[in-house]
């Protein structure tokens, strides 16, 4: 056994194989603005405690816990109002994905670690590889949160997708895999992993196979046309 975590981060290229651009913009501005309010805190923390005065510090401290609270954000909320553009936004306080400043990098890596395992496999260096990163990824479809989606399912990009557009593709340091099948054994359905191979170029080359809780929802006794299942 090998254990390799000497990998770059997933490239922009990469990731637009999977999402859209418009989704790609959205999460890096997300990641700048994070970024800044992280800098402008140190800034605050930095002069709090340098001051003399014992009720300034106070207040100081009381300002602090306040900020602190917009340093993770909720992240279904931010994609139904920017990307998808949907009516009804989840509340914040239910939703189950959150955003930092460190996320885009989290999420960047772990693509970039799904892409290193495949190089790794392809190019004979490994017989087989598992990647144990966070976050997951299979609930991010091209726009990340699908059309109609409840939840992101603690994912930012769709890591394994990513994976497997790499495999197929023609890159010159490393032979070219000719089919790849993505087998989801997770509870929960890879809902977006299924949107983005169905939006495949090239469907014969790229198989996806999911086995999941299929949940019959239904609402305080209402009766449905159509069983419905939810995916968190």
């Amino acid at each position: 056994i090998s254990v390799s975590s000497d990998f770059d981060r997933a490239p922009l290229e990469l990731l637009s194989r999977v999402h859209s651009a418009e989704y790609l913009q959205f999460v890096n501005d997300l990641s700048k603005e994070m970024e800044s309010r992280r800098k402008k805190q140190i800034i605050r923390d930095s002069e709090a405690r340098n001051a003399d005065d014992d009720d300034a510090n106070e207040g100081e401290d009381d300002a602090k816990k306040d900020d602190n609270e917009h340093h993770v954000v909720p992240f279904t909320p931010m994609i139904q109002k920017k990307v998808i553009r949907e009516a009804k936004i989840k509340e914040g306080e239910h939703s189950d994905t959150s955003f930092s400043a460190g996320s885009l990098k989290a999420a960047r890596r772990a693509a970039g670690a799904v892409q290193h395992a495949v190089d790794r496999v392809l190019v004979g260096r490994n017989r087989n590889a598992f990647c144990v990163v966070r976050p997951p990824g299979h609930h991010a479809g091209v726009n990340g949160l699908l059309a109609g989606g409840e939840s992101c399912g603690f994912c930012i990009f769709n890591s394994v997708a990513a994976g497997a557009m790499h495999a197929l593709s023609d890159d010159n340091h490393r032979p070219r895999c000719e089919r790849v099948a993505i087998v989801d054994i997770d509870a929960h359905h890879g809902n977006g992993t299924e949107e983005i191979i169905k939006k495949c170029h090239d469907p014969g080359r790229l198989f996806f196979f999911s086995v999941h809780i299929f949940d019959h929802d239904k609402k305080k006794g209402a009766i449905t046309s159509a069983p419905a299942y939810k995916f968190y």
